[in-house]
């Protein structure tokens, strides 16, 4: 867990490496993007009134069975929802004595002309063209490439000024697909 200061304003390298923690983060974070949580309940509701609905016509017995059963969907997809990450943290730090690359040590350089990312994997570089949009978290500098592809910087590896100049660079290079706070991230 190391970051190489650079002299260059517009240029900030940061090397790390990657915890199970980090990995569980992005994970989320490329699960849930672009979604909205309000759409979702939304449309649970309406299929919620809907199936209480069909089912009113036929007795309060079958009512009363079916929102029984729809408290327990709700109250396990709540738990399954919010312990997702802690789970996948679990099993990312078990995955990491057989997959040792998925815990290797990470080199991106963020400057005028896009990213660098040297990994085990090689050098690939992606310009800022590429980078669909950037998204400040809890944890994580989340880049979206893409429909699937992602990358991400560990906030636990910027100090507050590194933050608050990738941050500045982001803006200048994105505009408003990066959405960023000069905030904690929440």
């Amino acid at each position: 867990m190391t970051q190489q200061q650079t002299v260059d304003a517009d240029v900030l390298e940061v090397a790390f490496v990657p915890t199970a923690g980090d990995l569980a983060e992005a994970m989320h974070a490329t699960i849930h993007r672009g979604r909205r949580p309000w759409a979702e309940i939304v449309m649970v509701l309406v299929l919620g009134v809907n199936v209480v609905a069909g089912l009113a016509r036929h007795g309060a017995a079958a009512l009363l069975g079916t929102a029984g059963l729809a408290l327990l969907v709700l109250v396990l997809g709540t738990a399954a929802y919010r312990g997702g990450p802690g789970f996948a943290r679990w099993a990312l730090a078990r995955r990491a004595a057989r997959e040792p690359h998925l815990f290797a040590p990470m080199a991106y350089r963020l400057g005028p002309d896009g990213v660098r990312v040297k990994s085990a994997d090689g050098v690939s570089r992606v310009p800022w063209s590429e980078v669909a949009r950037v998204r400040e978290t809890r944890h994580l500098f989340f880049f979206e490439l893409g429909d699937k592809s992602s990358l991400y910087v560990p906030r636990r590896v910027l100090s507050g000024l590194d933050q608050s100049r990738l941050r500045r660079l982001l803006v200048a290079r994105m505009g408003t697909r990066a959405q960023v706070k000069e905030t904690d991230g929440r």
